[in-house]
């Protein structure tokens, strides 16, 4: 099962630290598409954002907010068929820089574990 692509960056620090100094106030939040990728490439971020991504939304919400933020249901059931048909389940590199080893997800756990990296991206708030 093919899988639509996903938003890439190659430089997760920068990555990060793009919105951070969004979050803080101490850069200008991106208005649109083009400005978010015009500030990507400065920052050095190497985004890649698919060609179906057409309009930018951004939300910033208040700390007494809880925002749920829900995934596109097409792109969750495309993960979960092609983690069914035993494709790799796409960890950043980073993780395996960090843990100084190649982290495999088991077939028989892949679907829990996308249950879990989905409920923790909802709801993790920058921990």
């Amino acid at each position: 099962m093919a899988m639509d692509p996903r938003p890439e960056v190659a430089d997760y620090i920068a990555w990060g630290n793009l919105i951070k100094r969004w979050a803080k106030g101490e850069q200008a939040v991106p208005q649109n598409l083009n400005d978010l990728l015009d500030q990507c490439t400065a920052a050095n971020v190497g985004m890649m954002m698919p060609a179906f991504v057409t309009d930018l939304h951004v939300v910033q919400q208040p700390k007494n907010v809880f925002v749920l933020r829900l995934p596109p249901a097409d792109l969750v059931t495309q993960s979960e068929q092609a983690l069914e048909a035993g494709a790799a389940y796409a960890i950043p590199p980073f993780y395996n820089e960090r843990y100084h080893t190649e982290l495999n997800v088991p077939q028989d756990q892949k679907l829990n574990f996308h249950a879990q990296r989905t409920g923790d991206y909802v709801i993790r708030l920058c921990q």
